[in-house]
């Protein structure tokens, strides 16, 4: 089959039980609820100011010391980060648990 060719979609249908329905209905509702929650929770945090995640940059700011003595630190394993795809980040415990060292 050549690219230009249009493929042909056949349908999937699911006979699902009527309680199964209604479990994954109540299961969506439960989901829809918490991410209400989540959502509340986050906008919190912002209002008040609070960071969730850490710039290299600002994690430095935060520490009190440079940018390149906290690469030098991450480098050699001294505080915990995490990637966000390829930039390190911190988050307010890995500062606490460096700062605990």
């Amino acid at each position: 089959m050549t690219p230009h060719q249009k493929q042909k979609q056949i349908p999937i249908v699911l006979q699902l039980p009527a309680e199964a329905e209604v479990s994954l209905e109540r299961q969506i509702d439960e989901l829809r609820t918490l991410a209400g929650s989540l959502r509340s929770m986050l906008e919190t945090v912002e209002r008040l100011g609070v960071k969730l995640v850490y710039s290299e940059e600002e994690a430095a700011k935060e520490l009190g010391i440079s940018v390149r003595l906290l690469q030098s630190k991450r480098l050699a394993g001294d505080v915990p980060f995490k990637y966000v795809g390829r930039k390190p980040v911190y988050t307010r415990s890995h500062l606490e648990q460096f700062l605990s060292k």
